[in-house]
């Protein structure tokens, strides 16, 4: 049998040019102070380019090619949290997860925890703006403006599509809302 710094190289040697591997990818080879030596040795070797903190990419792959978002969802793939672009907030993401940030051949990358039901908001249009009205109305705690502008999302809107995304603010919000919440038939 292969010594585990071969069977690191041979996983490697068997990935695509343009695929990203992770620390994580390798943990049923060895141990992972193991494991993390023997890519630190393939980096330095220069078969390996390490893209971010646990992520890399064999060498050969074009860099020119990479964008933060590549990496982000390469990370988020492989170390299994859901990571989205902030709607908010250009360059930096939201994750079901706890907030961090890490860096990255391209930069530094921050990545926001948000509760699930804004997770939720973020993922679309129409109801990442109720997510921005939600965070604006706990920055600025003035209800009318943000009520209006809800009400105003309803005439740009059908008031199903509107009310399927409305559930997931909080009842404090939608309480005073002079559109009711539907349950959803989906």
């Amino acid at each position: 049998m292969a010594g585990i710094f071969q069977q690191i190289r041979m996983y490697v040697y068997s990935l695509e040019t343009d695929q990203f591997f992770s620390t994580k990818d390798l943990i049923g080879i060895g141990k992972r102070s193991t494991i993390d030596n023997g890519i630190a040795r393939l980096v330095n070797m220069g078969l390996v380019v390490r893209v971010a903190r646990g992520l890399f990419v064999k060498q050969g792959f074009d860099l020119s090619t990479l964008t933060i978002d590549s990496i982000v969802a390469a990370k988020s793939k492989a170390f299994g949290r859901e990571i989205i672009p902030d709607p908010d907030n250009p360059g930096e993401f939201l994750t079901n997860g706890s907030s961090s940030s890490f860096d990255t051949i391209l930069g530094r990358v921050t990545v926001r925890g948000v509760c699930p039901r804004k997770m939720m908001l973020a993922r679309n249009s129409l109801a990442s703006q109720l997510l921005r009205i939600w965070d604006g109305l706990k920055l600025n705690k003035s209800c009318r403006r943000v009520i209006d502008c809800i009400n105003s999302l309803r005439n740009s809107y059908r008031k199903e599509t509107l009310g399927r995304y409305l559930r997931y603010l909080p009842s404090w919000i939608t309480d005073q809302l002079s559109i009711r919440v539907e349950a959803s038939s989906s």
